[in-house]
């Protein structure tokens, strides 16, 4: 895991050098960046808390379900943000869920269930954030902004489709496919290659499990839980827009959503820049707020922040593995 930590450490150089080239692209004066009001930067970071805070919950709650293992609401907290930090620092490509299942692992879970309990995480990620994606793509088609609602549209629709196709293959229990797709994500996990031929033991329990009827009180919570997940950032966009009074919380969500559904595609470490244009250009196009200023210090609220409190996580998370 080694040789993957620097490999991330890499990417956070490469994150900072992108919202710099951002910076000096729109010419916008570093002091007007950094000129983020004490309660906002309060604000960020209580709300980047509760964000860790759900994103722990929902694991907890997976893994007192369908692990061998436990771990406590706290140990769950941690070491979610332990994996938030490769999610926020490599391209995206389930970086974040192959690094909570090394850690589970590491704990004494099974390769197979750690990893399918991770990826239930990011399934319940796609469906949520997809959904709202959608009704943010339809929001700008209304508006007839067709340069930012299309895009949106087939990546948000693209992306619930494939879930919605996995989520049938194992609740059908096909297992053909499911171990076709399983062998070829395994290829591309940063993981040990021993670790790699596991992942597809014990294929689908959590996932099928899950969206079971029987298991409708721990599935609806989840779904809570994803929301909060996936709406702080928004959130923290909506206070950042106060000023601008006509603007609500969901024009804030659909802005965010935008930008997310941009820096999902695995081009960018962490959807550096493409987040970022997703947001500007909804924020512009559909919202006729031109403020590139606003886009950066959303960033680095909703960024560079939780990057600082995942890496400590992480530490956090390494040393109690080691038993220090």
């Amino acid at each position: 895991m080694g040789k993957y930590l620097g490999r991330s450490i890499a990417g956070l150089f490469i994150s900072l050098g992108i919202s710099l080239f951002i910076i000096n692209l729109f010419q916008i004066p570093l002091d007007q960046v950094l000129a983020i009001p004490p309660a906002l930067l309060l604000s960020s970071i209580l709300l980047g808390l509760v964000r860790f805070t759900a994103q722990g919950l929902r694991l907890h709650l997976l893994l007192i379900k369908f692990a061998d293992i436990r771990i406590g609401f706290t140990g769950a907290i941690i070491l979610r943000g332990a994996s938030e930090f490769f999610a926020l620092t490599t391209i995206p490509f389930i970086a974040d869920e192959a690094a909570r299942t090394w850690l589970l692992t590491k704990r004494g879970e099974s390769v197979g269930r750690a990893f399918w309990i991770s990826l239930t995480e990011m399934i319940l990620d796609t469906v949520v954030g997809g959904f709202i994606a959608v009704i943010s793509g339809l929001n700008a088609l209304i508006q007839h902004i067709y340069y930012i609602a299309l895009p949106i549209l087939v990546i948000s629709i693209f992306q619930i489709m494939a879930v919605l196709v996995f989520i049938v293959a194992v609740k059908s229990a096909n297992e053909g496919l499911i171990v076709d797709v399983v062998r070829r994500l395994a290829a591309r996990l940063p993981l040990p290659r021993e670790l790699r031929d596991k992942v597809g033991h014990g294929w689908g329990d959590a996932v099928r499990s899950l969206i079971s009827w029987n298991n409708l009180p721990l599935f609806s919570a989840q779904l809570v839980t994803s929301f909060v997940v996936m709406s702080t950032p928004a959130l923290v966009l909506y206070l950042i827009l106060s000023d601008a009074v006509r603007y609500g919380f969901l024009e804030s969500l659909y802005a965010f959503h935008s930008g997310n559904t941009l820096g999902l595609l695995p081009i960018t470490v962490g959807g550096s820049g493409l987040t970022e244009a997703g947001v500007y250009l909804y924020l512009s196009g559909v919202l006729g707020l031109v403020s590139p200023a606003t886009v950066i210090q959303w960033r680095i609220a909703t960024y560079y922040i939780p990057l600082i409190i995942s890496g400590i996580m992480l530490i956090q998370a390494v040393l109690k593995r080691q038993g220090a």
